[in-house]
């Protein structure tokens, strides 16, 4: 059984059936509503609460609204506002396990010690009850989204190592990967569902690294623009995935390897005659990185 999988038991119990005024068909409003349409005569229909259920009812709605909030900042890298928004959620319904999660994933990042007291409230309270406002996809879709989140911070450092170094190599990057894993990835990797993250995020990024990288084989304009936006885009992230899996050094390495092959073209030509927009050292720059990654992977996987 999955993490939330109870999540569609637990969402039906918590709808109220109502019947429609005008065509006496059945109407239900989901978790934290107070109103909805019939299906068959499009009347709306109201349910009438008590003072006491009406508040009720508001702070279903507002912590379904911090939820979705909280969630949204993960997906933006945001994660001191969606813990913020997670708190929110805590105040207007504390039993529910799903701002615990948020918290848990946005505090990776920072301070592991609350990550692990968030990990152990969640799947204390999923123990209790499941989530009303977060089934397994949505908090997989969290997952992932702060994998992909990890993955662009640490193409950032490649890259910066790269600029700092006046002379970058293979033992340079190896250096990173084994700092990191230390510092961030073994502690991770402790944790079941974000294992599987790190796998799914790793072949996702691999995948849309592959597509967009459009080559013809030959000396041509559409050829360099690819290139050049795998250098700003993509070849340091894919490179980042074996931080996190060494598993998929193989594919990474066919990558690579197709980035160098193309630099190897004499790329200075089309740039000299004004067919692409690049100077000399621009080329070489590239070139020169590519190798570098091709002999990382090369000599370590």
């Amino acid at each position: 059984m999955g993490i939330l999988t109870r999540y569609i038991e637990e969402t039906v119990m918590s709808m109220i059936s109502l019947k429609c005024p005008s065509c006496g068909a059945p109407v239900e409003l989901g978790f934290g509503k107070t109103r909805g349409y019939c299906e068959y005569c499009g009347m709306m229909v109201k349910e009438e609460m008590s003072e006491a259920e009406a508040a009720r009812s508001e702070r279903n709605g507002e912590f379904l609204e911090a939820v979705k909030a909280s969630m949204s900042c993960i997906e933006s890298n945001d994660y001191e506002s969606a813990i913020k928004y997670a708190n929110k959620a805590m105040e207007s319904l504390s039993t529910d396990p799903a701002p615990s999660l948020i918290k848990f994933v946005a505090y990776l990042d920072s301070d592991l010690k609350k990550a692990r007291s968030a990990y152990s409230v969640g799947h204390n309270l999923l123990d209790q009850r499941q989530s009303v406002a977060m089934d397994d996809d949505q908090y997989r879709s969290v997952l992932n989204a702060f994998v992909r989140n990890y993955l662009a911070a640490r193409a950032k450092d490649i890259n910066r190592s790269f600029l700092a170094l006046r002379k970058m190599g293979p033992d340079d990057l190896q250096n990173i990967r084994n700092y990191e894993y230390r510092k961030k990835i073994e502690d991770y990797l402790g944790f079941p569902e974000v294992k599987e993250a790190m796998c799914q995020a790793a072949s996702d990024c691999i995948d849309v690294c592959e597509g967009n990288l459009k080559l013809s084989g030959s000396l041509d304009a559409g050829s360099w623009t690819s290139l050049k936006g795998a250098r700003d885009r993509d070849v340091f992230r894919v490179l980042s995935t074996v931080f996190i899996d060494p598993t998929v050094a193989p594919r990474v390495t066919s990558y690579v390897q197709r980035y160098v092959d193309a630099m190897g073209l004499k790329w200075e030509s089309m740039a000299k005659s004004g067919q692409i927009n690049a100077s000399k050292d621009q080329i070489k720059t590239y070139r020169y990185e590519s190798e570098i990654c091709l002999k990382w992977l090369r000599k370590y996987y």
